[in-house]
């Protein structure tokens, strides 16, 4: 490699909140190392039109969620990192940008969500705005954009990091409370007018609990963490009843939703530190798990078996593609990463799974990464977390040893999540 490879590695754009729009015609991206700060960029989904910039403030853009027509997205940014966000509406076709709420507030937004009447903004805030004052607590409101209202719909007892989503159709929303213990997350659900007030998942007080709407907006697919083993369900807010979709102990589910364009609930779970996608039937729950991919998380469909996918691995920063998950191959590439930076792909260093046992027999997984050239020792990388795990990703640190001639050993220590709960409790 060049010697001005760390450089160039800075350089390396990387991608994140990726998010399709409702007709699946848009997707959204973050992309940092372009400019300063984190900003936001559009492509049409099939990788007809070339990626465009959409936001230009001079801090960090976080994107929150799009209109049900499409049209727009609600964006975030915060002052210096302060966590401290103001919302924004951007037209993604003439890119013209308005506030919704005030500047450098001195309280701290989560979530912000249009409703499809175009009047109703929904999110929570640690503010009591008739008292006007900041609180401990979170509430959930309803913004009336046009009579400058706010609406308390739910107020959680203790505070805690709220998790909140309108359905598509705008007429409730869940959100998570922690009310009996602070290890324990539990999901409560409110109409749009806040006369129905519950809670409607909770499998104890350390449990904890994650969600994603279905598109038919009554369903509810949520991810529950107890007793050193993840569950996959379903929730239906007109019946309140659950069904279970996936209950195996050795799987480690990480994420499920159902992507706009098509009704079948993907899952997205971890195998040894290497991602796994499974498709399933919304009525039967029959499953099909693709292929072990390691490195591509399919997004939404384009066309039959043609999806939009993420695709990264140890030699692929981060990127967007299209990807038949019939036969494997990669299409398109909707935004191409290595036309931003001046190194090559095959300079880069292969992550290889690397297996022992510890001193008790229990088996540990890491990532060997090995120079082309004479050798000047190992470094022994200890990823943070503590219940993260290493995958076989792009590495900028890494990458950067191992071309100034040092193995590398990424190793997911016991606690580290990609193994099971039982290997990371």
């Amino acid at each position: 490699m060049k010697e001005n490879i760390l450089d160039e590695l800075l350089k390396t754009p990387r991608i994140g909140n990726v998010s399709t729009s409702p007709d699946a015609k848009w997707v959204i991206w973050s992309w940092v190392n372009l400019g300063p700060v984190r900003d936001l960029y559009l492509s049409e989904t099939d990788g007809s039109s070339p990626a465009k910039k959409i936001t230009d403030f001079k801090q960090q853009t976080n994107f929150r969620s799009w209109t049900s027509d499409s049209k727009q997205i609600i964006v975030s940014h915060d002052y210096e990192g302060d966590e401290r966000s103001r919302l924004y509406i951007i037209d993604i076709e003439t890119l013209e940008t308005k506030p919704l709420t005030p500047e450098h507030p001195d309280y701290y937004i989560r979530g912000g969500q249009l409703h499809p009447n175009g009047k109703f903004l929904i999110y929570s805030a640690n503010y009591d705005f008739e008292q006007k004052k900041e609180t401990e607590v979170s509430f959930i409101y309803r913004h009336d954009l046009i009579a400058s209202e706010h609406v308390i719909l739910a107020q959680p007892k203790k505070p805690c990091y709220t998790d909140l989503s309108m359905n598509d159709a705008g007429t409730h929303i869940f959100y998570t409370r922690n009310d009996i213990n602070p290890a324990g997350v539990q999901l409560w659900l409110v109409d749009i007018d806040g006369k129905v007030d519950k809670e409607i998942l909770n499998f104890g007080l350390t449990s904890k609990v994650s969600a994603n709407w279905h598109k038919n907006s009554q369903d509810i697919l949520f991810i529950t963490e107890e007793d050193k083993f993840k569950r996959v369900g379903m929730y239906n807010i007109l019946t309140a009843e659950t069904k279970w979709i996936i209950d195996d102990p050795k799987r480690d589910i990480n994420w499920i939703n159902t992507p706009y364009g098509s009704d079948i609930i993907r899952v997205q779970e971890t195998e040894e530190a290497e991602d796994r996608t499974s498709f399933i039937d919304p009525i039967s729950f029959k499953e099909t798990r693709l292929n072990k991919t390691n490195t591509i998380q399919p997004i939404t469909p384009i066309s039959k078996d043609v999806w939009l996918s993420r695709y990264f691995n140890s030699q692929q920063p981060d990127t967007l593609i299209l990807w038949n998950t019939n036969s494997g191959e990669i299409v398109k590439k909707v935004i191409d990463v290595f036309e931003y930076v001046s190194y090559k792909q095959e300079s880069l260093s292969k992550a290889e799974a690397y297996h022992w046992k510890s001193v008790d027999g229990l088996k540990i997984q890491g990532w060997l990464y090995k120079p082309k050239d004479k050798t000047k020792g190992t470094v022994v990388c200890v990823h943070g977390g503590p219940t993260g795990h290493s995958g076989n990703s792009f590495d900028r640190e890494i990458q950067y040893y191992v071309s100034r001639g040092f193995y590398v050993l990424d190793r997911n220590y016991r606690g580290s999540s990609g193994f099971g709960l039982e290997f990371q409790e």
